[in-house]
C-alpha cells in the first residue's frame, strides 16, 4: 500500500524547499544492508562463554556467510581432499596406471578425476592399495558433491525481502501531537501479503537496588498491519501520554535512549513463504523537527509515480511547528488531524 504525507503534512518539494535545499540524512554508523547491519550488532554486543559447537552448527555458519567467503570454504576443503588422497597415491607406490614422469602431478590429477567421477579411462587403480583408496574417495566424492549441491541450492532458494528502510528516524508535530516516523519501500515490485511491523527502543535503566538492566520498550505503530504492502509504507509511532517518549526533549531522549530497531514480517506472493526485514537505528539517526519528503507524485493521467529516489529524504518543518518537548500542541487553525493519506 501507499501512504503518502496528505493533506496538512509536511509539503512535497514542488510545493516547499526544492531538492537541492533539502536535508541529507544524517550519516550511517550501522550500515545500509542487512549483512553490515548484523556484522555491526555483533560488533557492538559480544557473547562469551557459550559452548562452542562447530559441527552442529556447521551448516547454520555456511548459510550465514557471504558468498565469496562460502566458495572460499569450498575450494580450500576441495584442494585439501585432493592432496590428501594424493598422498594416499603416493604412499602406494605404483598403484595406479599411466603413471607419466611428474608423479605428484599425476596422483593429483588422477585424485580429482576420482574424487568427481570424470573417469577419462587413461588412469585406473592396478593394486588392491589404489582400488581400496580410490573407493573410499569415490564416496567422499559422492557425499561432498550431495552436500555441496544442496547447501548452494538452500542459498540461492531462500526466500528474502528486499525492504528499504529509510535513513533516518523523523520527529515532527503531525496533527498537534508529536509523532516518530520511519518509511518503508518494497524494493522488489512483488508484494508481501498481510505485512505487519513492530518498532522497539532499546534503552538501559538501573533497578532502585542498582542493577543495571537493558530493556526492549514497545513503540505501538498507529498502524502496525498493512494486507498488501506492494509500494511504501509510512510507519507512525503516536506520542502521546501513553508513550514512553512522552515529555522528553531532544537531549533527554537522545540520553535515555541507546538504540531502535524495526521488523517488518509477512508473507511472499511469489514463493508463499514468509520473509522479513529489520533495520536497528542509532539515536544519531534521529532527526528531531524534520519531516519526508511525499515519495508519491500524481501524474497528469490520474496515475501515481513513486519516487524510490526520495525514500532517505527529508526537509525541515515550519518554524511554528518547532517542539522543545514530545508534548500536546494545539493544531493551527485549518488543521483538523493527519490528513486523508495517514495511515
Amino acid at each position: 500500500m501507499t501512504h503518502t504525507q496528505g493533506t496538512g503534512g509536511p509539503p512535497t518539494p514542488t510545493e516547499g524547499a526544492p531538492i537541492h535545499a533539502l536535508v541529507p540524512p544524517p550519516p550511517h554508523p550501522l550500515g545500509r544492508t542487512t549483512p553490515q547491519i548484523a556484522r555491526e550488532v555483533r560488533r557492538r554486543f559480544r557473547a562469551r562463554g557459550a559452548p562452542r559447537a562447530w559441527a552442529a552448527d556447521l551448516y547454520h555458519h555456511l548459510m550465514r556467510v557471504s558468498f565469496l567467503r562460502l566458495m572460499a570454504i569450498l575450494t580450500t576443503g576441495w584442494v585439501a581432499t585432493n592432496l590428501g588422497f594424493m598422498g594416499l597415491y603416493l604412499a602406494g607406490g605404483d598403484c595406479y596406471s599411466a603413471q607419466p614422469e611428474h608423479p605428484i602431478l599425476s596422483a593429483f590429477s588422477f585424485s580429482v578425476q576420482t574424487l568427481s567421477s570424470i573417469g577419462y579411462g587413461a588412469q585406473h587403480p592396478t593394486t588392491t592399495w589404489g582400488h581400496l583408496v580410490a573407493d573410499v574417495e569415490a564416496f567422499v566424492g559422492m557425499v561432498f558433491s550431495a552436500m555441496g549441491a544442496g547447501l548452494m541450492f538452500a542459498r540461492f532458494s531462500r526466500p528474502t525481502a528486499r525492504v528499504g528502510f529509510s535513513d533516518s528516524l523523523v520527529v515532527h508535530r503531525r496533527g498537534g501531537r508529536p509523532h516518530l516516523l520511519l518509511r518503508a519501500a518494497n524494493l522488489r515490485g512483488n508484494q508481501i501479503v498481510d505485512a505487519s511491523a513492530s518498532l522497539y527502543a532499546l534503552c538501559d535503566e538501573q533497578t532502585v537496588e542498582g542493577h543495571r538492566v537493558r530493556r526492549l520498550i514497545e513503540l505501538p505503530l498507529v498502524r502496525c498491519r498493512s494486507p498488501v504492502f506492494a509500494l511504501s509504507w509510512l510507519m507512525l509511532h503516536e506520542i502521546d501520554e501513553r508513550s514512553p517518549l512522552w515529555g522528553l526533549s531532544e537531549a533527554e531522549l537522545r540520553a535515555q535512549i541507546d538504540s531502535f530497531v524495526v521488523t517488518l514480517t509477512g508473507i511472499d506472493d511469489t514463493f508463499s513463504q514468509t520473509v522479513h526485514a529489520q533495520r536497528f537505528y542509532s539515536v544519531d539517526e534521529l532527526a528531531w523537527d524534520q519531516a519526508f519528503v511525499d515519495m508519491v507524485e500524481p501524474q497528469a493521467d490520474g496515475s501515481q509515480l513513486l519516487h524510490h529516489d526520495r525514500l532517505h529524504l527529508v526537509q525541515p518543518v515550519a518554524d511554528a511547528d518547532r517542539m522543545e518537548r514530545l508534548s500536546r500542541v494545539p493544531p493551527r487553525a485549518g488543521e483538523g488531524g493527519a490528513g486523508p493519506g495517514s495511515p
